[in-house]
């Protein structure tokens, strides 16, 4: 199995809940008539299903995109096409609870209860301050990733209660962990906090358009990010599902 299929594997919980809330509105939006929500949606399961590369339900999900925003189509093709939407989509839910029913059912991982705050950063430098800043710390776990793809699924299994992220990784953009890490209404499922040594103003607009909650530029202040830290993980429950 390859690290992506890992990460696949991982975010398998995570398209199980968001799917099976967007197939509920979905079938809300079909009976109520309105077609922009719909399209809406099915924009939504487009992303969704990329997770977990369903291939099927990606392309199923831009026909009904099309076919909504479609002027020349009826109302009766664009709620057909939304049930068998929604139909395919709760069958692909079943199908990943049947063969991982475990882990669907969000059971508590082994290991360290401790919160989470997972470090996605590939400069070495940076990584062993994150580290002797967390060993003054008490009570929370640093995870790190030194690839976006990696740092995602680790925050997605680890339950975290906290990302910090660089933007310029070896892999992906920071934009793709951004993305990856939201939820079906858009908005992240755990505190992202992006730490980059690019401090311009339009790039921290783009970052917290797309969910973070806060940017820090490098070099930083250490007592900013102890702050941070200690405020992410002083709420409970942690934000992310856990996965096993």
């Amino acid at each position: 199995m390859t690290r992506d299929d890992d990460i696949v594997m991982a975010l398998r919980p995570t398209f199980v809940r968001e799917a099976t809330v967007l197939a509920e509105r979905l079938e809300q939006a079909t009976a109520s008539g309105s077609r922009d929500d719909v399209r809406t949606l099915a924009h939504r399961l487009v992303g969704t299903a990329g997770t977990v590369r369903d291939d099927g339900l990606v392309d199923a999900s831009r026909e009904l995109e099309e076919v909504a925003d479609d002027v020349f189509s009826d109302d009766h093709a664009v709620a057909e096409r939304a049930r068998e939407l929604v139909g395919a989509v709760r069958a692909a839910v079943a199908a990943i609870e049947l063969d991982s029913p475990t882990s669907i059912r969000g059971d508590v991982a082994a290991g360290s209860s401790l919160p989470v705050v997972v470090a996605i950063e590939d400069n070495a430098a940076n990584v062993a301050l994150f580290r002797r800043i967390f060993e003054r710390i008490d009570g929370v776990e640093l995870v790190t990733a030194q690839s976006g793809r990696e740092g995602a699924r680790l925050a997605v299994e680890r339950s975290a209660s906290l990302v910090l992220l660089d933007m310029n990784l070896p892999d992906v953009a920071g934009e793709w962990v951004l993305g990856a890490l939201q939820g079906p209404d858009g908005k992240p499922v755990t505190r992202v906090v992006v730490v980059s040594a690019d401090a311009s103003p339009a790039h921290e607009e783009i970052a917290r358009n797309l969910g973070a909650s806060d940017y820090v530029s490098k070099p930083f202040d250490v007592a900013h990010i102890r702050s941070l830290v200690q405020e992410a993980c002083a709420e409970s429950p942690p934000l992310v599902t856990p996965v096993t």
